[in-house]
């Protein structure tokens, strides 16, 4: 499947878990870790389960890890080769699950593992973007401190410009924002 998407800012697309990927390996691998643990996990894949595979509404594994706060799961499953950079079609990225919940460490964990800070969800948003609307300020301190654009704005599938500023719903994210910078217009 082919996406297009308009994004400002010059922000680089990452890769894409395709509708090739199984989505039963994904819905598989969550269910153990879910019930077993990252141990089930690991005893899937290594029978030749796609740890990087989606399942629409909830991503990969990695992302349900994230979106939880799991940062042991999140460490464990990159050991085993989970794609810190993997776009799930409706399901943003591990970086954005983790970032609107406030999941500091498992950010933190993510952006040392080459996580891309201003990969985009097309028709949708980044993480910056969520951490701002979520009202994630210590995510959003440590984002601009790793350099995600905050100019980087997406037009979603209703044609809305999202950007951090104008997602940003407290006044000290608003402010912090545009101290570094940060301003509502397309670019």
């Amino acid at each position: 499947m082919l996406v297009f998407c308009l994004v400002a800012g010059g922000a680089a697309l990452t890769t894409f878990s395709s509708a090739a990927s199984s989505s039963n390996d994904a819905r598989v691998l969550i269910d153990a870790l879910e019930d077993r643990g990252v141990a089930a996990v690991a005893k899937l894949v290594h029978k030749g389960a796609d740890i990087n595979a989606a399942s629409s509404g909830d991503g990969t594994v990695l992302i349900v890890a994230a979106k939880r706060g799991d940062l042991a799961a999140v460490e464990q499953l990159l050991a085993l080769g989970a794609d810190v950079n993997i776009i799930a079609d409706n399901d943003g990225t591990a970086l954005i699950a983790a970032a609107g919940r406030g999941h500091l460490s498992v950010v933190e964990r993510l952006v040392a593992a080459g996580a891309n800070v201003d990969a985009v969800t097309p028709h949708d948003e980044t993480a910056l973007i969520t951490a701002s609307r979520k009202g994630q300020l210590d995510v959003v301190r440590f984002l601009v401190g790793h350099k995600a654009n905050v100019n980087l704005g997406v037009s979603t599938w209703t044609g809305q410009w999202r950007t951090p500023l104008n997602q940003a719903r407290t006044s000290s994210i608003k402010a912090y924002l545009s101290a570094h910078g940060a301003s509502d217009t397309r670019g």
